[in-house]
């Protein structure tokens, strides 16, 4: 795949979301005369992330999730080759191939934004809404490099000489250079704190609720009143606490923990007016109330008004499955606790119209029906606020991570328990932890390559695996 970007490859995919003329400069320009332009431009980006190449799929529930065997398949298949690691898999060659593709157009599209919000920054009329733009333009811009490295960069604590990756910032008909990855880091790390910087005094959030962004301008939930639909619903683009929960996932992997610990303390610290977690933890009780995806949780969520009929179509149907029955999962993933909520509740076995039966989750199993009320259940988890509280019981002080990891385990529904006197003891039981707690999110593999976890320390590892966490590049992506 080649790593190009070019004002061609923005407009091509742009035709399809905004119906405008074939690709010119004059074009463009039109595009970017107005914030309209800007703002539909922006839209366009978040269609591409929620595209079944990206986190509508293959970097949620889908290829990312069989890397750790999280679904059924048939021998033979490209799914079975896939949970063996075995990259060199035509089929699986393909797939990767698709997600390296989809990130960097992804990029492309960002830069073309970011290029004319430069040069017409004169159209802007509306109070905040280019640093708005321009932040949520760089923090996708770290997003997506951040994975391409986390997918096909080294192990942490593993890394070789020379380059690693590109870090496109500009667009050029030229093969972009791939740089070292120190500078990739600190190319993403930059991009960070500059989209922190633009919203961190006009970010809406920080002064109204999840439920109050969510009903702009109606006098009965608050006087939430913005200029723009971009300084609405918050929780679903990338906001200032989104930014902050990147940048400590981000500062764990590269190994700092006291960075990673002040980000995630951020929001773990959040309140909202009357003095309630801005992002509490889901309990049973989320549950209960048909909450499976933990909306409550989610500091950032792609949208999906076709979530339901995706859940209907890959889980309900029994496509998507781990056993047929819950032997497997609540023995091996969950430990067989009898308490854990996600063992008791997060799974159900349905039957197809064969008679056949499978047991699947139930995290995308929403509502039909979109409101303001619910608007969370159609979210497609990002980042959510129980990955934090992982974070900072590895990466606190040692006084204080005891707090955050049992107040993670209660609201789980588990007893609290004593942190491992040894790190890297720990540090394996966290990995396993992810697993379970970000199942069909497209975590888990990540879990266990930031610790290059051994093939024992892995809950469904396949026996005739060789564990392996490079995914190696595209063959015909272009270097430099």
């Amino acid at each position: 795949m080649m790593c190009l970007v070019t004002g061609s490859l923005f407009m091509t995919s742009c035709k399809k979301w905004l119906t405008v003329q074939p690709s010119t400069e004059v074009t463009q320009n039109v595009l970017f005369d107005n914030e309209s332009g800007f703002k539909d431009a922006l839209n366009g980006v978040y269609m591409l992330l929620k595209s079944n190449d990206l986190y509508g799929n293959h970097m949620t529930y889908g290829t990312i999730d069989r890397l750790v065997s999280n679904w059924d398949f048939t021998a033979g298949t490209v799914e079975n080759a896939i949970s063996l690691m075995d990259f060199t898999h035509s089929g699986v060659q393909e797939q990767f191939s698709r997600i390296f593709a989809q990130q960097y157009k992804t990029i492309a599209n960002v830069n073309q934004i970011l290029k004319y919000l430069e040069t017409n920054k004169h159209v802007f009329r509306t109070t905040n809404l280019h640093d708005y733009i321009k932040s949520e333009c760089l923090a996708i811009r770290a997003f997506c490099h951040f994975d391409l490295l986390r997918l096909f960069g080294p192990v942490p604590g593993n890394i070789p000489s020379g380059t690693v990756l590109p870090y496109v910032k500009t667009l050029s008909i030229e093969p972009n250079r791939h740089e070292t990855y120190e500078v990739f880091k600190n190319h993403l790390m930059q991009d960070l704190t500059d989209a922190e910087n633009l919203v961190k005094d006009i970010e809406p959030f920080i002064n109204y609720s999840a439920v109050q962004l969510a009903a702009p301008s109606d006098p009965r939930v608050s006087d939430f009143n913005p200029e723009t639909e971009v300084g609405a619903y918050r929780f679903i683009r990338f906001n200032y606490y989104a930014i902050k929960g990147l940048q400590a996932r981000a500062w764990l992997w590269f190994g700092d923990k006291g960075q990673a610990y002040q980000a995630a303390k951020v929001i773990l610290d959040a309140k909202n007016s009357n003095g309630a977690s801005k992002f509490p933890l889901g309990t049973p009780s989320s549950y209960q109330n048909n909450d499976m995806n933990l909306s409550s949780e989610h500091i950032l969520g792609l949208y999906d008004h076709n979530l339901r009929s995706k859940y209907d179509g890959q889980f309900a149907s029994g496509n998507i499955k781990k056993g047929t029955s819950s032997a497997i999962v609540v023995t091996q993933l969950y430990g067989n606790t009898g308490t854990d909520m996600r063992e008791t509740s997060l799974w159900t076995t349905v039957q197809n119209g064969s008679g056949i039966q499978s047991y699947i989750i139930r995290k995308f199993a929403t509502t039909t029906s979109v409101s303001a009320h619910n608007l969370g259940r159609f979210m497609m988890p990002i980042i959510r606020i129980s990955e934090m509280y992982l974070i900072a019981a590895e990466a606190a002080p040692d006084a204080e991570k005891a707090q955050y990891w049992n107040a993670y385990r209660v609201a789980r529904n588990l007893n609290s328990a004593v942190i491992p006197a040894s790190e890297a003891e720990f540090r394996k039981e966290l990995a396993k932890e992810y697993h379970r707690e970000f199942i069909a999110e497209g975590q888990a593999f990540f879990a266990y390559k930031r610790v290059n976890a051994a093939k024992a320390d892995m809950i469904w590892p396949q026996a005739a695996a060789e564990v392996n966490y490079v995914v190696p590049l595209p063959l015909n992506e272009f270097y430099q």
